[in-house]
């Protein structure tokens, strides 16, 4: 027995060696249910037989149908042949009887097996489930390499190892035996490579061709992008297919030497690095993908090409160390001295390599976040970036610690979340170009008809114009390209952002389990681990898993395991008793997976524990990643949902925008009250402990609270009963403008000279508000007009008539009017009154009526009069001293 008390670099290597011995789960379920068809048709065929069986319960009537005679002629035979067939028919039915009593006795067996074996399987499958969550749980987390080892000794042993000439030659030697046994296959793919090689230039000239074609808009089309990817593709596959053909090589043979093994092995697993890295060196080529069809920024295409030329190299070939030393073929010490020297450099490799290629001020990134000022990347900057570039310094650590397995593990699913990215990175540019290809076609099309357009005017003015039916001539340069569609936009986002959420739980699944672990830090009410073995310190009993065969696993197979004590019980529990008679390996595990191996969740030290953790509201590490992780996917959640909502459902149904703008700011409400209170509730922030909270905070509103409250509850009328919606012109607080914004405190006006004035919500509900566009966007325009006394006033009249009838912007129904209004001081004052189809016209309808109202009166010889005044000048006598020299 190996009592697994303390992680240790043994416990590791067990818990590795048992992860790998469990049968996957899918296999499993394949198997229970094949036992579930088998028993099915079992039970279908003994009940046919049992039914057959029966029918030959009535010997008589059985040897009368088999005879063709009547029941009758069985009591008294004609003749003594028939007497014989009788006889020779009962046998026949008695033997016919034997064999199916014997069928249904087997069936019956078989069924019961199959019963009992479908049972074993299915306690087999939840115990190997709860063992490998148990190790998942663990495996991550204990050392895998020792940190005391004689470096001088292990590393040239090592080094002896891989670059033994004797080992060498005969792997050598080994391949290519191999080689010409089956040389056909590797021929034929390293003839392709040659041919790929070969045709290299070729490929290059017509990806120069199609970038030139993407250029100019009547060569342009996105087949030309796609054939552009297939050249890039097969540009990136000769080095690749290089090195995997040599790995399948030397790994194939099956009397290979080991080292050959390892090395073959590891260069397949570098080959699908080596693929990558070329496919994205050849993205980046000059006019090539990236640059030409993409359209990324030049100086950015260049700089992340140089880069990656310096650091590639060291990443890749410090990975094929690693891959090398790490392989189950050489000793465990190698991927302790070489190994982990070579993951160092690979580690300081990628830092390099982030530090200077994604630094958010840097050549690459720099202008695209310049570009998008308030993109989430952007404003994520300082949490994002010194993620990155810690994570493999945090491998690199882990792996001087002893912690290879784990570094090794995680590096790996690393890799494949930097690929996936980079996937769907592409994937969103393909789907820019596709846009920016149909918009460009659009554009060019709407020119075309433009152009043409004037060209049949032109021939209609004037002989010698554009002959008919000759094309029109576009200037590119008078292409308006229209901005990309901004619902089309988010449409893709959003389908990338559930694309991104899948591939990442596919690729960090099964290491998920590893995190149950954030469940034994304490954060409160004290800092602390909690230990299993000292929660469960009074515990006696000793808890063992058993290695044996799938039934005794299972809890037994046959009575006499039952009796001996291995049998299952009613929880599931697995004994020991007759695996230690036998002399079965097993495998001690601590008190703390009992509830799980055995079922059982009445565990007295367990539910002491837990009442205990209940009672003292104890809150871990895991609990506040999940508090983070739910407010962290609030906050976009309630940036994205809202308007995803928008254009794929609310744009669909027969509402107005201000409906629309309600529902989504609503959903948005939702969503942000219903992730805090996650949140809260996951870090043990239930309503019951904040009921003195809610009861102080009520408190407050009565005092200073209350305008902030009012304002709050207004906004909610104001989405709920929408006296005011978006795009409303209203007049409030002696304010005029057009509604652009309803927030959660106040309202955002933008009025006529574009300032943005934030009123209380409170003004719009308990105050005097004009809305002009509420129920009707019709408004009346009103322009006085003063003409001078003597005037033909009938003609002034009509003239007004004739010209508020001729402006574009006047509505028919209801009509146009003109009213003497009043005897003025110096003016006839006349009011037309005309009704404009909305608010937002009123500036540039009264501009150019009033100009048309000058013009016109001008023509007719009717005066507009100004204001009339009389000066009397009063002469005044002289004065005395006036005359007086000097006066």
């Amino acid at each position: 027995q190996v009592r697994l008390v303390g992680l240790s670099d043994e416990t590791g290597r067990i818990l590795r060696e048992e992860l790998e011995r469990l049968p996957a789960p899918g296999q499993v379920a394949r198997d229970i249910e094949t036992t579930r068809v088998r028993l099915g048709d079992t039970r279908f065929r003994l009940k046919r037989a049992n039914s057959e069986l029966r029918e030959f319960q009535d010997r008589a009537a059985r040897k009368a149908d088999l005879l063709g005679l009547e029941p009758a002629d069985l009591l008294d035979p004609p003749d003594e042949d028939t007497q014989r067939a009788i006889d020779l028919a009962g046998e026949l039915i008695e033997k016919r009887r034997q064999a199916l009593d014997a069928v249904t006795r087997d069936l019956e067996g078989l069924s019961e097996a199959l019963e009992t074996y479908l049972a074993h399987l299915q306690v087999y499958l939840r115990l190997t489930d709860v063992f490998r969550a148990y190790i998942e749980e663990r495996v991550l987390w204990v050392p895998s390499v020792t940190t005391r080892l004689d470096w001088t000794e292990d590393t040239g042993d090592a080094l002896l190892w891989a670059l033994g000439p004797l080992s060498w030659r005969t792997a050598i030697v080994t391949s290519w035996e191999r080689f010409t046994e089956q040389w056909l296959l590797p021929s034929l793919a390293l003839l392709a490579i040659v041919i790929l090689v070969l045709l290299r230039r070729r490929m290059c000239r017509v990806s120069a061709e199609l970038a030139e074609k993407v250029r100019h808009h009547s060569t342009d089309a996105f087949f030309h992008t796609w054939r552009e990817l297939a050249i890039t593709l097969l540009l990136a596959v000769p080095i690749p297919a290089t090195v995997a053909l040599a790995g399948v090589l030397l790994a194939s043979p099956s009397d290979q030497e080991p080292v050959g093994i390892a090395v073959g092995e590891a260069l397949l697993d570098t080959a699908l690095v080596l693929f990558v890295v070329s496919f994205l060196l050849q993205v980046l080529r000059p006019k090539g993908l990236a640059e030409g069809h993409l359209r990324w920024p030049s100086s950015a295409v260049t700089a992340l090409r140089r880069r990656l030329r310096v650091w590639l190299p060291i990443i890749v070939a410090s990975f094929f160390v690693v891959l090398v030393f790490a392989n189950e073929w050489a000793e465990e010490r190698f991927s302790a001295t070489i190994g982990r020297l070579a993951f160092a450099v690979l580690v300081a490799g990628c830092t390099m390599f982030l530090v200077q290629a994604l630094r958010p001020h840097g050549p690459v990134l720099g202008k695209f976040l310049d570009r998008n000022p308030t993109s989430l990347i952007r404003r994520l900057r300082g949490l994002w970036f010194p993620m990155l570039v810690a994570a493999p310094v945090a491998l690199g650590i882990a792996t001087a610690a002893g912690y290879a397995y784990t570094s090794i593990e995680l590096g790996a699913r690393m890799l494949g979340t930097v690929v996936f990215v980079l996937v769907l990175v592409l994937v969103h540019a393909f789907l820019l170009r596709w846009l920016f290809a149909a918009r460009r076609r659009l554009a060019v099309e709407v020119v075309r008809q433009r152009a043409k357009k004037k060209a049949e005017e032109a021939e209609s003015e004037a002989a010698g114009g554009t002959p008919e039916g000759g094309e029109a001539i576009v200037d590119e340069d008078e292409i308006d390209i229209p901005a990309l569609d901004t619902q089309t936009k988010q449409i893709f986002r959003a389908g990338l952002a559930v694309a991104l959420g899948i591939g990442l739980y596919a690729i960090w699944a099964d290491k998920l389990p590893a995190l149950h672990v954030l469940e034994r830090v304490e954060i409160y009410p004290s800092v602390r681990w909690v230990s299993t073995d000292d929660a469960e310190s009074a515990a006696a009993e000793e808890y063992e898993f058993v290695t044996r065969e799938p039934f005794a696993l299972a809890a037994g197979a046959d009575a006499n395991s039952t009796a001996a004590g291995s049998g299952p019980t009613n929880d599931g529990a697995v004994g020991s008793s007759a695996a230690a008679e036998e002399g079965t390996s097993t495998t001690s595990l601590p008190p703390g997976p009992r509830s799980l191996l055995t079922g059982a969740s009445g565990s007295e030290s367990t539910s002491a524990t837990e009442e205990e953790a209940s009672s003292r509201n104890v809150v871990s590490l895991a609990d506040l990643g999940l508090a983070l992780l739910v407010l962290f996917f609030m906050v976009i959640a309630s940036r994205n949902v809202p308007g995803l909502l928008e254009f794929s459902v609310l744009q669909r149904l027969p509402l107005d925008r201000g409906a629309r703008y309600a529902i989504s700011t609503i959903v948005r409400y939702l969503i942000v009250i219903i992730g805090t209170t996650v949140a809260f509730s996951a870090v043990g922030i239930g309503w019951g402990r904040v009921q003195w909270l809610a009861a102080a905070f009520t408190f407050g509103l009565a005092f200073g609270l209350q305008e902030i409250f009012a304002n709050f509850v207004s906004g909610l009328i104001i989405l709920i009963e929408r006296p005011v919606r978006v795009g409303d012109v209203v007049t409030v607080a002696g304010v005029e403008g057009r509604v652009t914004r309803l927030q959660m405190r106040s309202t955002t006006i933008q009025d006529w000279d574009r300032r943005e004035f934030l009123i209380p919500n409170k003004e719009f509900i308990t105050g005097s508000l004009l809305n002009w566009t509420l129920t009707d966007q019709v408004s009346r325009l009103v322009l006085v007009v003063g003409v001078a006394y003597g005037s033909d006033t009938r003609k002034a009249e009509k003239t007004l008539l004739r010209i508020a009838n001729e402006s574009p912007h006047t509505l028919p129904e209801p009509a146009p009017n003109v009213c003497f209004r009043e005897f003025g001081d110096s003016t006839l004052n006349f009011e037309l009154r005309i009704f404009i189809p909305h608010r937002e016209l009123w500036a540039s309808t009264t501009h150019a009526l009033h100009m048309a109202i000058d013009d016109a009166f001008r023509k007719e010889g009717i005066e507009i009069a100004f204001p009339q005044r009389d000066l009397h000048v009063r002469s005044l006598a002289p004065s005395p001293d006036a005359d007086e020299p000097g006066a």
